[in-house]
């Protein structure tokens, strides 16, 4: 190949080398043919969580709206279902990960109940809700499934309000290992919109998202 690069263009270029040449070149549109069609998909896949995260949002302000209308059969059959929840959650043989987590969900669920017999239904039905969805978590967790390999980003229907519990790394990624986004001092109030095995998706007040570990919060019941 070395040899055909050498001849000079007064001299008749062997078959051999022309055919050499034509390779090359075909291989080189193949090369580009596969790096826009790659360009492409990944621009594909951005739309494509572009409209999921669009969706996501969408669904949760139609469950606000909701909540903000309950009635009170709406809010005494939430507070029932959640309750059954937390009788079979408290059942559990759980570990102290998930023992703390009991606790949280049942601050919740006292806030709602709380709420209820203020006859404040929107604010009981939300948070009952916010009790579901840390059982949920904790019992997903329980299951196994959020194993090394098979974890995945799971969104909350009903956000949570939070707080930290120490100063802490607020991550871009949920591992110890990944890019700190920003320090947040104790007693941040967060909004805990995901989680990913250990890891919750949280906002910031002012806008920013990242991860952090479920052990450095706390959820907020609204109460003083």
């Amino acid at each position: 190949m070395a040899g055909c690069a050498l001849l000079s263009p007064l001299v008749r270029v062997p078959e051999s080398c022309t055919a050499e040449q034509n390779e090359i070149e075909h291989l080189r549109q193949l090369l580009k043919e596969k790096d826009a069609l790659i360009h492409n998909q990944q621009i594909h896949q951005q739309e494509q969580a572009k409209e999921l995260q669009a969706t996501n949002s969408q669904a949760t302000l139609a469950q606000v709206k909701l909540r903000r209308m309950a009635t009170q059969p709406d809010a005494a059959s939430t507070l029932a279902e959640v309750e059954v929840l937390m009788k079979t959650f408290k059942s559990d043989k759980n570990t102290a990960p998930q023992q703390a987590l009991q606790t949280q969900a049942q601050r919740l669920l006292d806030a709602a109940n709380a709420a209820y017999a203020k006859d404040d239904y929107a604010t009981a039905v939300d948070r009952a809700a916010q009790s579901r969805e840390i059982i949920d978590m904790a019992q997903e967790q329980s299951s196994g499934k959020t194993a090394i390999g098979h974890r995945v980003t799971i969104m909350f229907q009903t956000p949570i309000p939070m707080r930290t519990l120490t100063d802490c790394n607020l991550r871009q990624l949920p591992r110890s290992s990944s890019a700190s986004l920003s320090v947040l001092k104790k007693d941040s109030a967060l909004t805990a919109v995901a989680y990913d095995g250990n890891w919750l998706r949280v906002r910031t007040e002012d806008e920013l998202e990242g991860w952090l570990l479920k052990s450095l919060v706390e959820a907020q019941t609204g109460e003083p």
